[in-house]
């Protein structure tokens, strides 16, 4: 995943509750620094609601995963610590599509 530095995120809120579940809502400003002051990323794990909308007009979109994989490849969080996150967000009650940040990075 490359984020194009130029461009803003704008999270929903499943993302920012995944991440409080997860204990770690306090590093998504450190995952991606710059959000704020760019444009055209949406950041959403409700997919079902986005996912066509932003592929025909074009829009870049990321998940609460790939900002977990962000966290991981930029060693802001191990993989214990992304596995962990996993699964206290899973054990209150959000879903994820893995059990793993490996079994994630797999799939990609």
């Amino acid at each position: 995943m490359n984020i194009d530095p130029a461009k803003k995120i704008i999270l929903d809120a499943d993302v920012i509750i995944h991440f409080s579940k997860g204990g770690q809502l306090g590093i998504l400003p450190q995952i991606f620094p710059n959000c704020r002051f760019h444009h055209d990323v949406i950041g959403s794990s409700n997919l079902k609601d986005i996912r066509l909308y932003c592929e025909e007009n074009n829009i870049d979109y990321l998940t609460t995963m790939d900002f977990l994989a962000e966290a991981y490849h930029t060693n802001k969080l191990d993989e214990a610590a992304c596995d962990f996150f996993i699964y206290n967000v899973k054990l209150k009650g959000s879903k994820l599509p893995c059990d793993s940040i490996a079994e994630y990075l797999n799939l990609k």
